[in-house]
């Protein structure tokens, strides 16, 4: 994908780390799906805000070790005008992922929230994973 071709340019000229913390709104959710489905093991996180998926890209599931304790956390507000879809779109992304091995995924509700990147929410998230070595 294009994005594997700027990860490859990242850690060669920039010496990138092999692993990196990904992050997704809305219709970005499609692509973060992707890598977490796809390329595991070049994640050290995941988080997705009010995040689509529509298995874009997913042509099988990785089998590498990696996935089954990727740190996976969905953010989602209760009052978002698009809950109804997301709901279903979450469910579907949620069974792939526990019929594939993933273990450590989870969703919160931001109560009183609508369609959000929840920045403060997920900066929160990845500085817990950085913290804890993870």
């Amino acid at each position: 994908t294009g994005l594997e071709a700027v990860l490859t340019d990242i850690r060669h000229d920039y010496n990138g780390q092999s692993q990196f913390y990904m992050a997704a709104w809305s219709a970005g959710g499609h692509l973060t799906w992707q890598m977490i489905f796809n390329h595991p093991e070049q994640l050290a996180g995941a988080a997705l805000a009010a995040s689509d998926y529509a298995g874009r890209g997913v042509t099988s599931v990785s089998s590498d070790p990696s996935r089954v304790n990727l740190p996976i956390r969905a953010f989602q507000g209760d009052v978002d005008i698009y809950l109804v879809s997301l709901n279903k779109e979450w469910s579907v992304a949620l069974a792939t992922a526990q019929t594939s091995g993933y273990q450590n995924i989870s969703r919160v509700t931001i109560p009183g929230q609508g369609h959000s990147p929840f920045p403060d929410q997920v900066l929160q998230y990845f500085n817990s994973l950085y913290s804890s070595g993870k």
